[in-house]
C-alpha cells in the first residue's frame, strides 16, 4: 500500500474551509495506470482537522493532540488491513510508502520542524555526522532520554506516537518519500537559485533591467 496525504484550503474569503484527505494507491499498479490516474489513486478518508480559539495556536498540549489525533485516525482508518500483516489470507498487505510534503512528514514522523525525518543529522549542521532514524532506535531514546534531551538534540517530539507503532514491521522512518516538488523544485531551484539569481542581477543591472531579464527567463 502507498498512502498519500495533503491538507488543501478550498476556500479563504467564504469560511475558510479546509479538507484533510488520505489517499490510497496498491504498489502492483502498470506505470501506464498510474499516469493516467484512471482510479490509481483513491480517497479512502478525511482526516479531522481541529480548530480552536487563536489564543490556543501555540498551546502545547493543543498542538500535540492535534498531532496524535492525526496519526490516531490513520491507525483507525487502516485497522481492518492489520490482520493480513501478519497472517495471510490471499496475500500479505504493508505499508510501502507515505507521500507527504515536509510540514506533513513532520507530524508523520515525529519530529521537530526543521530537523530532517530520515536522519538525526542537527538541524544547524546539516553538514555533521548522521544515523539514519529508525523505530528501534527511537524506542531507546524514548526509554533512556528525557523530553528535554529528545527535543533539543535529537529532534524528537517524544509526545506523538506515529500511527505505524499500530502495524507490525512498519517503520515511518523508512517509508516517507522524499517531497520532491517543496524541497527539490521548489525549495533548492525556486527559493535559492532563482531568488540568488534576481538578487545578482538586481546588484548588477537595477530592479527594472532585473525584472526585464527574468521575464525573459520565464
Amino acid at each position: 500500500m502507498i498512502l498519500g496525504s495533503d491538507k488543501t484550503t478550498v476556500s479563504v474569503a467564504t469560511g475558510n474551509i479546509e479538507y484533510h484527505p488520505l489517499y490510497l494507491m496498491i504498489g502492483n499498479l502498470h506505470a501506464s495506470v498510474r499516469r493516467a490516474h484512471c482510479g490509481g489513486v483513491i480517497p479512502i478518508g478525511f482526516l479531522a482537522i481541529p480548530k480552536g480559539d487563536r489564543k490556543y495556536d501555540n498551546d502545547v498540549k493543543f498542538c500535540t493532540f492535534k498531532k496524535q489525533l492525526f496519526h490516531d485516525s490513520i491507525a483507525a482508518i487502516l485497522k481492518s488491513t492489520r490482520p493480513a500483516m501478519t497472517t495471510p489470507v490471499v496475500l500479505i498487505y504493508d505499508i510501502a510508502s507515505y507521500i507527504a510534503d515536509y510540514p506533513e512528514q513532520v507530524i508523520l514522523a515525529g519530529v521537530v520542524s526543521g530537523w530532517c525525518c530520515k536522519c538525526d543529522v542537527m538541524s544547524l549542521n546539516l553538514d555533521g555526522p548522521a544515523n539514519h532514524r529508525t523505530k528501534a532506535t527511537r524506542d531507546v531514546f524514548l526509554e533512556e532520554l528525557d523530553d528535554a534531551d529528545l527535543w533539543d538534540n535529537y529532534g524528537i517530539d517524544a509526545d506523538v506516537e506515529p500511527f505505524t507503532e499500530h502495524f507490525p514491521q512498519a517503520d515511518i522512518h523508512e517509508i516517507l518519500t522524499s517531497d520532491l516538488l517543496h524541497q527539490v523544485i521548489k525549495g533548492s531551484f525556486k527559493d535559492h537559485l532563482v531568488e540568488w539569481v534576481l538578487m545578482y542581477l538586481e546588484l548588477t543591472v537595477g530592479k527594472s533591467q532585473a525584472k526585464v531579464i527574468m521575464d525573459d527567463i520565464d
